[in-house]
């Protein structure tokens, strides 16, 4: 398993690893840069003839690690420049230590330290092939200013390829999140563990291909419950169906929604959940919006209910409900609904709309609860009475709330997906910015409402679902791009399922 850090953990993990392997932390450092040095020459095609590289460092340990690489490239009789940006006064002991070994070697290093050094970075910068990027590491905590975002600018803007060190400089590794500006990586070599800002939020958007170094830190001590979620981690959690077998043996779930305008999204929610398994779909619809309800598939039951009375005869016998799907937020009878739902004992998704009713629920949420929510940064926010960009400052410690404080489990949607209960955390990279269109979480809400219905608990359940979800968006874009749909998605879903699934 793969497990994820925040950058406090990798820190204390690091210190702890110097101490128990009796060396330094400047030795460490060693470590980290002959590995870089490997991985660049192995990822990047880099010639040692007519050929420029470029490191660029910064004062902290991550430049350090970029002088290291440094020297091991000038051993190696490639054409090197280096830059360090910033006061010298603050470079940290280890990185002081590399930068006067090089000194004495010889070597030259330019310092760009005011506005009127810009000019000579930019020459540099656009006569080099590759850069080595260094300037910040996981550390920074600040917004970049001053020659720093100077400097990323220049180097985003030659359309050089990129190599970052441990994260894209300019990228907040607690959140993910853009320290106004940021370096556009091509490839990011990962230092030993994922951490929070390698995944969430913009991330995906500036490291360009990843790959993680093991450097030898020290794993024992290592408590973290937060994982990458992998094919390993879901691959043999279907059991093999005999043949001896009826549609009864593999669960009934019930989509409750739909509204004006809104009728495709249970539609989408109950086929999808069909095309992952489940042996039979319903959906359940407030009477008044029946007859706006176009069921295209014929596989699927359409039952409507006038009061809370007919609806309660809807849920048996229901292995799986789903809470939401286009349902609308103007009827105050979902409230009651919802209210009745939380009473049973069948596991729950609530999604979409749903979120919306949970809301004014809260207070009555038992904590042993078999309810899973799906939100986007926009639900959370609103269940949380919070502002999205606040979430986005740090979407694990909101999910992380939402667990400890009513027992959920939960799916925060996003390009990567944060998927967690009390058990353990997972965090989804795959999918793609084609799946960001009407329908898609539609078609998350069903699949994981199917595998709840076929007997996973609901960790399991989040977990296959997300990962199917995703890697059937990632085989439709291959078919349709950008221009995907979300029944494009369910298009995909079979035979990916049994691509992924070793049932």
């Amino acid at each position: 398993m793969i497990k994820v850090l925040t950058c406090n953990e990798m820190k204390t993990l690091d210190y702890y690893t110097c101490e128990k392997k009796a060396i330094s932390s400047l030795q460490l450092m060693e470590i980290a840069g002959k590995k870089l040095f490997n991985c660049l020459k192995e990822k990047v095609n880099i010639e040692q003839s007519n050929f420029e590289i470029l490191i660029v460092a910064g004062l902290g340990n991550n430049g350090g690690d970029a002088l290291v690489v440094s020297e091991h490239l000038i051993n190696d009789n490639f054409n090197v420049k280096i830059v360090v940006i910033g006061d010298l006064n603050n470079l940290t002991p280890e990185t002081r230590s590399v930068y006067n070994r090089i000194n004495n070697n010889n070597t030259s290093i330019i310092n760009i330290t005011c506005e009127s050094d810009i000019k000579l970075f930019y020459k540099l910068v656009n006569k080099a092939n590759v850069i080595v990027d260094g300037i910040f590491g996981i550390g920074l905590d600040r917004d970049v200013k001053g020659i720093f975002y100077e400097c990323i600018r220049i180097i985003n803007e030659s359309k050089n390829f990129v190599f970052s060190i441990d994260i894209p400089s300019g990228i907040y590794g607690s959140s993910g999140n853009i320290a106004k500006i940021a370096v556009m990586a091509n490839f990011t070599a990962i230092i030993q563990n994922y951490k929070i800002g390698n995944l969430l939020n913009d991330a995906k958007d500036y490291h360009g291909k990843l790959e993680v170094l093991d450097i030898g830190v020290l794993q024992d001590t290592n408590k973290s419950n937060k994982y990458l979620l992998t094919l390993l981690d879901v691959d043999k959690l279907l059991p093999k169906r005999k043949e001896n077998t009826h549609k009864y043996n593999y669960g009934s779930s019930l989509v409750i929604g739909g509204n004006i305008g809104m009728t495709g999204a249970p539609l989408l929610s109950a086929y999808a959940a069909l095309r992952c398994g489940i042996g039979l779909s319903s959906i359940g619809i407030y009477n008044k919006y029946y007859h706006y309800l176009n069921n295209i598939y014929p596989e699927l039951m359409v039952f409507p209910y006038q009061n809370i009375s007919d609806f309660i005869k809807l849920l048996k016998p229901k292995n799986s409900l789903a809470f939401g799907p286009g349902l609308g937020r103007n009827e105050t009878i979902y409230y009651e609904l919802l209210d009745k739902l939380l009473e049973e004992k069948i596991p729950l998704v609530i999604d979409a709309d749903g979120i919306f009713y949970l809301k004014e629920l809260l207070h009555k949420i038992n904590i042993e609860n078999k309810v899973i929510i799906t939100p986007h940064l926009g639900e959370i926010a609103l269940l949380l009475d919070t502002e999205i960009e606040l979430i986005k400052q740090n979407p694990l410690e909101a999910v992380k709330y939402l667990i400890d404080m009513y027992g959920f489990t939960v799916i925060l949607k996003g390009p990567c997906t944060i998927i967690g209960n009390k058990a353990a955390i997972y965090f989804c990279n795959l999918g793609n910015a084609g799946m960001a269109t009407a329908g898609s979480g539609d078609v998350l809400t069903g699949i994981i409402t199917s595998f709840i219905g076929q007997g996973l608990d609901l960790l399991d359940a989040a977990k296959l679902g997300v990962y199917l979800h995703s890697s059937a968006g990632d085989v439709a874009y291959k078919k349709y791009g950008n221009a995907l749909i979300a029944t494009d998605i369910i298009e995909c879903l079979p035979l990916t399922r049994k691509t992924i699934c070793r049932e």
